[in-house]
């Protein structure tokens, strides 16, 4: 951590630069000094660092490690961060467990990683950010016929609860984007407008 102290059961996610997917490792947790030793195929990989749930420390990130023979010496430091907290619930006011809560960068217009941050059984969620401004994304989980919520351009300087997030009822949109020549086009970001009042309307999983 920032004081330069272990921090055990940090839980270690290898993602694949080339798919974007994380690979399955085994016996990937810190010991209570922090250390660990893992085996990964060779490649590139985005490797987060996830601590537990009962600490208040940033989930680390570390970008672009080439892995082709052994690696040793690495260290990283988990800083603390600031808690963004809230409930998640559906039309009828009951919990919903899984939504998940993305915060992106308005800067970079990237996702930060958060560690823990899909909602419990009570709907509950709580994740520690950096100070910065962000667009708030919860989405729910792919089996309930819910909406997602989006806050834009929120500025977190402090310990930030949301309260309770409504996931409204709401209907499967489908179809299909080709090119000219009729091809496939992957990749295709979705949004939705108002009609009538031209607000964005917050979607979930909405690229081709």
């Amino acid at each position: 951590n920032g004081s330069g102290a272990g921090v055990g059961n940090v839980d270690l996610d290898f993602i694949n630069r080339a798919t974007g997917r994380k690979i399955y490792v085994p016996n990937d947790l810190t010991s209570a000094a922090g250390s660990y030793s893992v085996r990964v195929p060779s490649g590139a990989y985005d490797v987060e660092y996830r601590p537990p749930p009962t600490t208040d420390l940033l989930t680390g990130l570390r970008q672009g490690l080439t892995v082709v023979s052994d690696v040793t010496g690495l260290i990283d430091t988990l800083q603390a961060g600031l808690q963004v907290f809230g409930t998640t619930v559906d039309e009828g006011d009951g919990p919903v467990h899984n939504a998940d809560l993305d915060l992106i960068d308005t800067c970079t217009g990237r996702r930060i990683p958060t560690a823990h941050d899909n909602s419990d059984a009570l709907g509950g969620f709580s994740v520690y950010v950096p100070a910065g401004t962000y667009t708030i994304r919860v989405a729910p989980p792919r089996c309930l016929p819910l909406g997602a919520y989006r806050l834009a351009n929120q500025r977190i300087e402090g310990p930030l609860g949301l309260g309770t997030i409504m996931l409204p009822n709401a209907f499967p949109v489908t179809g299909r984007v080709l090119d000219h020549t009729g091809q496939p086009v992957p990749g295709v970001d979705l949004d939705f407008f108002d009609a009538t009042s031209r607000a964005r309307q917050a979607t979930a999983r909405d690229n081709t």
